[in-house]
């Protein structure tokens, strides 16, 4: 699950296509696709997201989503057009690539883990993460 988090965490977006006439051509959107219509909708609502989390599985060069890998590129692509996201977190196996890109490109921050990890030390993980932020330490303190 990937989801883009807005300087408010209490604001929560969503994208939903709407079926096209029958003889328009139908686009059925990417899970990628999705994620940055997301981040298009925020800064229209002049919410620009700040924090961009991704929760899922992940190498060293991609990350998985249910349609397919997002490489490096993808991932610097997104953070390049979006430069309200300064704080990157992938909360995925061996990111730690991924997220060494993104901040040649821009980004402030990002966590990633080095290696393997569990689910539940992940979640874990970001839950105390995010209540540091919110307590007001720094992304380096609350990691």
């Amino acid at each position: 699950m990937v989801s883009a988090i807005p300087t408010v965490f209490a604001k929560t977006y969503t994208y939903e296509v709407s079926n096209p006439p029958p003889e328009v051509f139908k686009y059925e959107p990417t899970e990628k696709d999705k994620i940055i219509q997301i981040i298009r909708v925020a800064a229209i609502e002049n919410e620009k997201p700040t924090i961009l989390h991704f929760a899922g599985h992940s190498t060293n060069e991609f990350t998985e989503f249910d349609d397919g890998p997002a490489d490096i590129g993808w991932w610097k692509n997104l953070v390049q057009e979006f430069s309200s996201v300064k704080v990157v977190f992938l909360n995925s196996c061996s990111a730690l690539t991924i997220a060494d890109a993104m901040v040649g490109v821009g980004v402030m921050a990002a966590v990633a883990m080095r290696g393997e990890i569990a689910d539940n030390v992940a979640i874990a993980f970001a839950k105390d993460f995010y209540e540091r932020l919110a307590a007001g330490r720094t992304v380096g303190d609350a990691g």
